[in-house]
């Protein structure tokens, strides 16, 4: 895993559904001195594609994720 998608992993930890927005936002909060609007959906949606396909996240109708298995 890369370190963008450990800490994908570690964000979704413990948390039910959560859209591609909220973890981008999300992202982008943690970052010292990025502008926040740069992490949104369009930045994790292909991330979390990725850790899907890899069977690490499932993701619902609603096109929200979730680890797998919780």
């Amino acid at each position: 895993m890369t370190k963008t998608q450990e800490w994908i992993f570690r964000y979704l930890y413990g948390k039910d559904w959560t859209s591609p927005t909220e973890i981008g936002r999300a992202y982008g909060d943690s970052k010292c001195g990025t502008v926040r609007h740069n992490y949104h959906s369009a930045w994790a949606s292909p991330r979390c594609l990725k850790l899907t396909t890899n069977g690490v996240l499932e993701r619902n109708d609603d096109g929200h994720y979730r680890i797998s298995g919780e």
